[in-house]
């Protein structure tokens, strides 16, 4: 039932892709309103890997549960569901923490931008479209080279700016201190909390 009801927010790790497609394929509907753990860790975390497990043990005091490789190799059904039920705590409990860092980072108009583009590719994989994917691997990797050679370049800004020489352009107060302190840039806009908007 609760997958029919818009009033019950879902939630998951990596669900918006996959569990999402399966459950409406064997449901008929698609689970909204839904959050993504994943796309909500990428936004908080984008410098960390995403899979629950490492979620799991950056925010709780569970187990290396993925160790064990249940999800494929379970000897019974009470394995399997013990794996699930974990999963789903872990969710349970770390969304929240990830959700309150999005807010406070000002990044809800950003996630919402990437649950259009995931569900503009569901419907892709819905309708059969399929991706070029040497095309898209090549143009990750240009946008990879480009990331790699911005951060440099910030990064000898930065130390042109006096900041200390393990710079990290990933921090919200170092980007502060160089925009706003260092470089005399207004702030376009500030944060719920006051600060300015990076």
């Amino acid at each position: 039932r609760a997958f029919f009801t818009s009033d019950v927010i879902k939630t998951g790790w990596n669900c918006t892709p996959f569990d999402g497609i399966v459950i409406e394929r064997v449901l008929g509907v698609f689970p909204k309103p839904v959050i993504d753990g994943i796309m909500v860790h990428r936004l908080v975390h984008p410098e960390y890997r995403h899979d629950l497990g490492f979620n799991g043990k950056q925010h709780t005091d569970v187990g290396a549960w993925k160790a064990a490789h249940t999800a494929t190799e379970a000897r019974t059904d009470k394995e399997l569901q013990e794996y699930c039920l974990i999963d789903c705590v872990v969710v349970a409990r770390t969304l929240p923490i990830l959700v309150g860092e999005m807010l406070k980072r000002d990044l809800r108009q950003v996630w919402e931008l990437d649950k259009m583009g995931q569900e503009f590719l569901r419907q892709c994989h819905i309708n059969g479209m399929w991706l070029d994917e040497d095309r898209r691997a090549a143009t990750e990797a240009d946008y990879a080279l480009r990331v790699a050679r911005g951060r440099v370049e910030l990064v000898e800004l930065a130390r042109g700016f006096g900041m200390m020489a393990d710079f990290n352009p990933g921090s919200v107060a170092q980007i502060s201190d160089l925009l706003f302190d260092r470089l005399g840039l207004d702030p376009v806009s500030e944060t719920k909390l006051g600060d300015p908007s990076t």
